[in-house]
């Protein structure tokens, strides 16, 4: 059996690929917009703050990072952006996108920033 916050997460993805499916259809914006919706923050940061005995001190790490995965995740979607517009190839472009990624991602671990 899964855990409720996994099965949560999983109904919130169902959800919003269905959403951004049919909001796609009007406005491709829009999808965008809501495909980019925070809730899997809101699920864990809920989920470890119900297993760390509702202690904010044990979940403000997972908040930080949070925050370089965002930084990373908002570089992914510009390098997207940029290289679609440009006429590159998706595969093209997930690939060098994921690579930024994975390098801004990891940066505070390599840098010894962040443990």
């Amino acid at each position: 059996m899964l855990a409720n916050g996994t099965l949560l997460r999983l109904l919130f993805g169902v959800l919003i690929l269905t959403a951004v499916t049919l909001v796609s259809q009007y406005s491709r914006r829009l999808a965008g917009i809501v495909s980019t919706l925070p809730v899997n923050i809101t699920v864990a940061l809920w989920v470890v703050y119900s297993i760390t005995g509702s202690r904010p001190q044990a979940v403000a790490p997972l908040a930080l990072g949070m925050i370089w995965g965002l930084m990373s995740t908002m570089l992914f979607v510009v390098i997207c952006w940029y290289t679609l517009t440009r006429g590159w190839a998706l595969p093209k472009v997930l690939l060098f996108g994921y690579a930024v990624w994975v390098l801004v991602a990891f940066a505070p671990r390599w840098l010894s920033l962040q443990r």
